[in-house]
């Protein structure tokens, strides 16, 4: 029970830092971009919830397919239930796809804060240029 309050932590942590992220790239590149740029960043921003969605469906799939509904990266890492039993309880099989959860929207959060990050780079080099 111990992990589920924390991965709620995280996932609050994540939510409100990408929050802060996105208020002040909407605030700042809606002056300082040109036309092209201010549009990229403005569909990376929209398109993190599908990307998030797109990543969990394929995830799920894969927990489908799987025999072992603990995926082996968690199994190892401490979670409850994470022991190699052929029987993990529900809490753990419910911690370890909350753990997926969380770490897919901050790795889709830092993808699309990559390609943000590309965009003002790319104004900039043609800006001093």
């Amino acid at each position: 029970m111990n992990a589920m309050i924390t991965l709620t932590d995280v996932k609050k942590d994540v939510v409100a830092t990408m929050r802060q992220v996105v208020e002040v790239m909407t605030k700042y590149a809606g002056g300082a971009l040109p036309e092209p740029a201010r549009s990229s960043v403005r569909n990376f921003i929209l398109l993190l919830p599908e990307r998030w969605t797109s990543a969990m469906q394929r995830q799920q799939i894969e927990y489908s397919s799987s025999s072992n509904p603990l995926s082996p990266q968690f199994a190892s890492h401490g979670l409850p239930g994470g022991s190699r039993d052929s029987n993990p309880t529900p809490t753990a099989v419910a911690a370890s796809q909350a753990a997926h959860k969380v770490l897919t929207l901050a790795t889709e959060s830092l993808d699309m804060l990559k390609s943000v990050t590309g965009v003002f780079k790319e104004s900039l080099d043609r800006a001093e240029a």
